[in-house]
């Protein structure tokens, strides 16, 4: 069980640091390391909605996996645009 939670937070801290790694690379000119801090600070600090967004996304997943893997094809790019509208939320509003 500890070796389940202690995967899982690792787990949870990578995807974190790279949740908004490539966007802040691309718009907004940051190197690698700069970007993966602040994708990761970004995420501390809205730590409850990025949990309930996992468990959704965790059961959208499921349900996208029970038509042989086609349901990912109309949730790819939901996730992709909300991946973007959760970035535009975070470093775009003033």
């Amino acid at each position: 069980m500890t070796r389940v939670l202690s995967g899982a937070v690792l787990i949870a801290v990578a995807v974190a640091t790279v949740w908004f790694a490539p966007p802040l690379v691309v718009f907004h000119d940051k190197g690698a390391v700069e970007a993966m801090q602040e994708s990761f600070t970004g995420c501390l600090r809205n730590i409850v909605p990025f949990l309930v967004y996992g468990v959704v996304m965790l059961g959208l997943g499921i349900v996208a996996c029970i038509p042989l893997m086609l349901g990912w094809l109309v949730l790819g790019p939901v996730l992709a645009a909300s991946l973007y509208t959760s970035y535009k939320d975070i470093y775009l509003t003033a």
